[in-house]
């Protein structure tokens, strides 16, 4: 009888370390695409603030939230960038940052590309300042929005590596699997609003 509830408690332990994973994934250029239909020519500043640097990255999941039809993840991606023009962050929005209790990067997001290279819901995208932990309703990491910020604020040429996470979903009913589509992803775009919106929000691209 021991050995069958033993075997049972192994059973379920491995089940709920099987959610959670992580692989490598090459990434190379990275296309900046509008995050609404719009002239990309609207985005030609934004586009021109930061690169991704060429690489091997690791992307994980982390299952967060159970429920029954649906589980909730926090997906993880470590990416390096090397800036090209500064950002003269306004006052205003860095007041905003310091005083709200939930917020992310205004106007940039990275979003996975899956096995045939399309953008895919089930993982929503990447944003500096986010970050899902089981128990916090609130999924925001004001530290790390903050370095973000002062990254776009430092001169041309600067190198800095990030953590980025975002919230992925496994739902049967609408086919959703953010697992597969981390375990099959091809690489990743970025995704930017127009120059005029990101200027007037969070600061002057020089």
């Amino acid at each position: 009888m021991k050995k069958i509830l033993l075997f049972a408690f192994l059973a379920c332990v491995f089940v709920s370390c099987s959610s959670d994973g992580s692989r490598e994934i090459q990434i190379d250029e990275v296309a900046f695409v509008p995050n609404v239909e719009m002239d990309k020519s609207k985005i030609e500043k934004v586009s021109s603030i930061f690169e991704v640097l060429p690489g091997k990255y690791e992307l994980s999941w982390k299952l967060i939230n159970d429920y029954p039809g649906s589980q909730g993840y926090n997906i993880s991606l470590k990416l390096k960038l090397r800036l090209k023009r500064t950002v003269k962050v306004k006052d205003e929005y860095l007041e905003k940052i310091k005083n709200t209790s939930f917020d992310t990067m205004e106007g940039i997001s990275f979003r996975l590309l899956d096995a045939d290279g399309k953008v895919n819901d089930a993982v929503t995208g990447f944003w500096p300042g986010y970050i899902l932990k089981k128990g916090e309703e609130k999924p925001f990491d004001r530290d790390q929005l903050m370095e973000f910020v002062d990254f776009l604020q430092s001169n041309p040429g600067t190198e800095k590596e990030f953590v980025l996470n975002g919230p992925g979903n496994v739902i049967a009913s609408n086919g959703w699997d953010c697992v597969k589509v981390c375990k099959t992803a091809k690489g990743i775009v970025c995704e930017v609003e127009s120059d005029g919106l990101f200027e007037g929000a969070v600061g002057v691209i020089n």
